[in-house]
């Protein structure tokens, strides 16, 4: 059994992963990413003929979708959903597809392919045990985290594999997530607030935050837009403020608007999927139908209103949407406040405000300034760092290897470090082949690279690059430097998996590679070291070594502030000097040389 990331690994979106029995392939969720540099999972060499299943861990976008993809390039198979799930996924990938032509995209599929991905789709309850194959079952478990999300079992000739999707922790209208699922061997973990330091507050803390928020702005005659996911933290934000508002804290009106409508009337569909106190609310009546709540009829005059009111709408992380015509309007008024209640991924429009944003570009152009209040309460659907930590100590037996995705790098790292004293943790990279064999993970080196453009040879002796973040020159520059190697590849860097395959093609070709890593603590260091020693590379560890540097040949070098990774490449600023100058070069390849003989030889348990 092998398994490998075609998104999600070292990112927070586009979910999916590819599950390899035997030759036979299962899909774990087919998910979009909203942000940053990949739209869509990777199945550049994914064999779709092959595919066996694909399961579908719940009905947010990064995780289902993309799942109607497949269908429109052959896939004709069983697409597994929680019951929920089903309803609210079809809800999901019709919307997508509304944007993206709203927004003069091309989607990556239409109607017709939901119309097979319906046709082939199975529901099942929590706790359902079908056989997806002669040899492979399937079962769902609760997760606690959106109406419906399940975590994903699969019992195989090769063991228990269980993938969590996405975890909550002290959801309002849930039960909570299920622990201590038996015989699992390995565990794919969710990793959204990994650092130590993600720590969520008390509910009722939360709740109590967000009502003095709203009660502050009523006494200033200011309105309160708080923008919520459609599924999940939209229904638990109503039913806090309804509690609110019974208790005679809120006498504004609250409307609720988008695609949230839509989703209530599904969630009204399935009280039995929701926790006792609201399974027993729903025998009087639908709490999100309460007459608490109103409906937007004309929001051009609602924006207008003189009144103070509270909106509730979509999207949540202000990525388009009704919120963002109440935003445009009411951001330069102080006496506003924007209340952001959920994760907002980086490079999200509410990640921006949330970072200090204050001066934005609407869509005719018109620059407008942010002076309202703005404020973070967060009412993740994500369990924290405790929080995930306890559930791999819930098992009797932890499992063999427990793989940390969907987080961002920072997050992932701090996490690894503690999982990693219960059982042995590996933080994924994508593209990369883990193979599950009996006690041991090997990793394979993927056919899949990062993407780059060649260039033409340096026109000058020295040329200074400076990068921003997701600029290409610095990753074109380093590839192309390394891919022209013929006899020596000298690096001083930090490496990661982004960059390892390039450099076994030159060992491959015959010619000698050397690299000195500062340490081979850090997850993806780890991994880019093992790989490069697997494969021919002499690599060593130097506590002391600083310097970033490549040196090719006598043709070429580099001296950069930048690590050889995906961070560098992706999401920092960067400077650095690319030369074809003999003298310097040789200069760099006496001092490498001088500080390999002072570096050590790393050592990595398997």
């Amino acid at each position: 059994m092998k398994i490998r990331w075609l998104g999600a690994a070292g990112e927070v979106g586009r979910s999916c992963i590819e599950v390899n029995i035997d030759g036979r392939l299962f899909i774990l969720d087919c998910g979009v990413k909203l942000s940053g540099e990949g739209t869509y999972p990777d199945f550049s060499d994914v064999n779709v003929s092959a595919i066996e299943a694909v399961i579908i861990s719940h009905a947010h976008l990064d995780h289902c979708g993309y799942a109607p993809y497949l269908y429109s390039v052959g896939y004709n198979g069983p697409i597994y959903f929680t019951r929920p799930t089903l309803d609210l996924a079809l809800l999901i990938q019709k919307d997508f597809i509304k944007v993206q032509e709203y927004q003069g995209e091309k989607p990556p599929y239409y109607h017709e392919d939901i119309r097979k991905e319906i046709n082939r789709a199975v529901a099942l309850n929590y706790e359902e045990k079908v056989y997806i194959t002669e040899d492979v079952s399937l079962t769902f478990y609760d997760a606690g985290h959106i109406l419906g999300a399940a975590q994903v079992c699969l019992d195989t000739p090769h063991g228990r594999l269980l993938y969590t999707g996405d975890i909550g922790s002290d959801v309002k209208t849930l039960n909570p997530v299920r622990k201590g699922i038996p015989g699992v061997d390995y565990l794919i973990l969710e990793s959204t607030y990994g650092m130590k330091s993600d720590v969520h507050p008390p509910m009722e803390s939360r709740e109590k935050d967000l009502i003095q928020i709203i009660k502050e702005t009523k006494k200033k005659k200011g309105n309160v837009l708080i923008p919520v996911f459609a599924l999940g933290r939209g229904q638990d934000i109503m039913m806090i403020l309804k509690e609110a508002k019974e208790k005679g804290l809120l006498p504004q009106s609250i409307y609720v608007e988008g695609m949230l409508l839509k989703a209530n009337d599904i969630y009204d569909n399935y009280p039995d999927w929701m926790n006792k106190k609201m399974y027993n609310l729903f025998r009087k009546e639908s709490p999100f139908n309460s007459n608490m709540f109103r409906e937007v009829w004309n929001r051009k005059k609602l924006i207008q209103s003189k009144e103070p009111i509270i909106v509730v709408t979509t999207a949540g992380m202000m990525s388009g949407g009704p919120v963002i015509d109440y935003f445009k309007s009411w951001a330069p008024d102080e006496k506003n406040s924007l209340i952001l209640v959920g994760y907002q991924v980086e490079e999200t429009f509410g990640r921006q405000i949330l970072d200090g944003l204050r001066e934005f570009k609407d869509e005719d152009g018109v620059m407008r300034r942010i002076n309202c209040r703005v404020e973070w309460v967060e009412f993740s659907a994500h369990a924290d760092h405790p929080a995930l930590v306890d559930y791999v100590s819930s098992f009797d037996e932890p499992p063999k290897k427990v793989f940390l995705n969907h987080g961002d790098p920072k997050k992932l790292e701090e996490l690894w470090e503690e999982i990693d004293k219960i059982t042995e943790c590996v933080v994924a990279d994508p593209g990369v082949y883990y193979t599950l064999d009996g006690e041991t993970v090997q990793e394979e080196i993927s056919s899949q690279k990062v993407t780059y453009e060649k260039l033409p040879p340096l026109e000058s002796a020295f040329q200074i690059i400076f990068t921003t973040p997701q600029d290409k020159i610095l990753k074109d520059r380093s590839i192309n430097l390394i891919e022209g190697t013929q006899n020596e590849l000298l690096i001083a860097s930090y490496l990661d998996d982004s960059i390892v395959s390039f450099i076994i093609d030159v060992v491959k070709r015959g010619a000698k590679v050397k690299a000195i890593f500062r340490h081979i603590t850090r997850p993806g260091n780890k991994k880019a070291f093992k790989i490069l020693k697997n494969n021919g590379a002499e690599v060593r560890v130097n506590r002391e070594c600083h310097a970033r540097f490549v040196v090719s040949d006598d043709r070429e070098a580099m001296i950069s502030s930048s690590d050889l990774t995906r961070d560098s490449f992706y999401d920092h600023f960067e400077a650095g000097i690319i030369t074809g100058d003999k003298e310097t070069i040789k200069k760099l390849r006496e001092f490498f040389y001088k500080m390999w003989d002072q570096s050590v030889e790393g050592y990595i348990k398997d």
